[in-house]
């Protein structure tokens, strides 16, 4: 106010401005895809590859990343300056399943800055390729066979992997008291199936007079899981009997041409 005059006067006036920068990053790879493929008589190692990440931004992130087993990641914290890049070493390991049985997993790579809240995340995939079977059924019944006779049934085995599988089957002995190698049989007792290729497997039954079985085979591949078969079985004689109409002991097989 000047003098008596009590109105008040806009002096001067600052326009403030203020440019809020969100912390992101780029990266070199959309997603890093690892693919293990088993090898004979050689242990899992180790898969790894580098993945560039670049600060974009005019202002330096500082920030951290997390991983979870079979993804490892080195180093795990940055600081890095505007328009400037760094590498980090992303590892897989794959001996981590060990069911053998092949498949995939998705993971993260979670990317944590500094005194921020946001919060960032890398799809990591992987691939564990052993070699693995499909059976047509898990269980082969006999049924009753007649004493002193055979028996055959069949099952398709095939490749559903990328490996050639090398099997062999054969019988877990569950208390019989007989040899199982010579009641039952399988053809082939061994080989190996290349990728995609179907076989038929033959399993053979002697009836051994009034003996029942209920046993198991097993089918063992080299690098992967085993198969397992339930056999049932049995053997037993042809029973029959005769009932007449009253009052008659014979069978009338009427007019029979000479």
């Amino acid at each position: 106010a000047v003098g008596t005059d009590r109105k008040t006067s806009i002096l001067f006036s600052t326009k403030i401005e203020a440019e809020f920068v969100e912390p992101s990053l780029i990266f070199s790879k959309k997603a890093l895809n690892f693919v293990y493929n088993w090898q004979k008589d050689a242990a899992p190692e180790r898969l790894s590859q580098n993945l560039t990440i670049t600060c974009p931004g005019p202002l330096p992130m500082n920030f951290s990343l997390f991983t979870e087993a079979p993804f490892y990641a080195s180093p795990n914290n940055f600081s890095l300056l505007p328009k400037k890049s760094c590498t980090v070493k992303v590892d897989f390991d794959p001996s981590i399943r060990q069911s053998r049985v092949s498949g995939k997993i998705t993971d993260k790579l979670h990317v944590k800055h500094l005194k921020h809240p946001k919060n960032e995340t890398y799809e990591l995939l992987a691939e564990f390729c052993y070699p693995n079977l499909s059976l047509s059924t898990s269980t082969v019944d006999f049924g009753a066979v007649m004493n002193d006779t055979s028996k055959k049934c069949y099952i398709v085995m095939t490749n559903i992997s990328n490996i050639a599988c090398e099997y062999e089957w054969h019988f877990v002995d569950e208390g019989q008291d007989v040899t199982l190698n010579e009641v039952f049989d399988i053809l082939p007792l061994r080989g190996t199936l290349d990728p995609a290729v179907e076989e038929k497997i033959e399993f053979s039954y002697y009836a051994v007079p009034f003996k029942s079985f209920h046993l198991t085979a097993v089918c063992k591949v080299i690098g992967g899981p085993d198969y397992f078969v339930k056999i049932n079985a049995e053997a037993s004689d042809v029973a029959y009997s005769l009932s007449f109409p009253k009052n008659k002991n014979f069978l009338d097989a009427g007019d029979v041409p000479l």
